[in-house]
This record gives structure tokens, sequence and C-alpha cells, in this order.
């Protein structure tokens, strides 16, 4: 995206730390916060001392941590890129669709609280079947759902649903693109 909004004239530099995402899961399953905030941060560390400059969360899931890693190193979230798009766009009521984890917790809902947006989650029967009729948990009077899990645009997207859907991969992306570009 940097090469195509710079016509050919720049192609960023990117290092990625890809980090076991069973163990980091599993910290999140047992609610072991403080060992996955370390296992996260010793992979920031890595890149941080291999030079990047923007560090990223790629799954929404391991925003759990962000308020209390973000002390530590500057990580461009999730949860703050897509609420600023719901600002932009004037939402004042949106839905959240992700894993029930991301749904019941409040780390996503957070930023979009802060900014006085309510957000809207479906009751936990329905949350288990998400994946299986998303389209039936559109009901809420929403204007734009979060999309909270990085795999819910392979199901759910501009096409097939009726309202805006906020991709929190695409967005991020986006945020990042712009970061890199200053």
């Amino acid at each position: 995206m940097i090469n195509e909004k710079t016509k050919g004239e720049a192609f960023p530099e990117i290092a990625i730390e890809s980090l076991n995402l069973y163990k980091a899961l599993g910290y999140v399953g047992e609610e072991e916060y403080g060992k996955l905030q370390e296992y996260i941060k010793n992979a920031i560390d890595h890149l941080v001392s291999g030079g990047a400059e923007i560090v990223a969360l790629t799954a929404a899931t391991m925003h759990v941590i962000y308020e209390e890693l973000k002390k530590e190193v500057p990580v461009i979230s999730i949860p703050e890129a897509v609420s600023a798009v719901a600002v932009r766009k004037g939402y004042k009521k949106i839905g959240l669709l992700g894993t029930i984890f991301t749904m019941e917790k409040d780390f996503l809902k957070k930023s979009f609280v802060e900014k006085e947006i309510e957000v809207i989650t479906p009751s936990k029967e329905e949350m288990m079947l998400v994946n299986e009729r998303i389209s039936k948990e559109l009901e809420y009077g929403i204007e734009a759902i979060i999309l909270g899990c990085t795999e819910l645009p392979l199901a759910l997207n501009q096409e097939n649903s009726p309202v805006e859907c906020l991709d929190i991969m695409r967005i991020h992306i986006d945020t990042l693109v712009e970061c890199m570009m200053r």
C-alpha cells in the first residue's frame, strides 16, 4: 500500500516477530496476562532492537494487555485505530463480533466507550453461533459492525452485510501505513 500511495517511490522495510498463537491463547484462556505481556514484550523488544520504529499487535485478542503494554513500548492499537474511524464516520452505536472472549471482555470496547460510542454484543448463546448465523446478529439498530476477529472478513464484508463492516485488520494496516508515511 505504501508503494501504491507513493506511486512507486517507497517500499517499507518490515520485520515480523511471529509468536506461537496457541501459547498466547493459552495465557489468555488461563487469564495469565502477566505472562502474556512478558511473552509479547519480549517479541517487541526483538523488533525494537532490530530497528523497528512502529510496532503492531496484529491479533485483536492480544489487545487484552494493550493498556499495560503501551506503558512500556509504543504500539499501534487496533481498538484505537478502529474507534477513530468510527468517530470520523459519526457512529454512536455499533455492534461487535469476534471471538467470545473479545465480545465478553472490555479491552476492545473501551476505546469506543471512551469516545461515547455504544458497543452492542450478542447474547451468550448468540456469541456461540456468530460464525454460523452472522447476519442474524445484526438486528440491533447498529450503524456499523466491528469485525473483531481477523478471519471474519472472509465471511462478512460490505457485499453481504446490511451495515458497514469495520474490518479491524484493514483499518489497522491503513493506520500503520499512515504512520510509516509520516
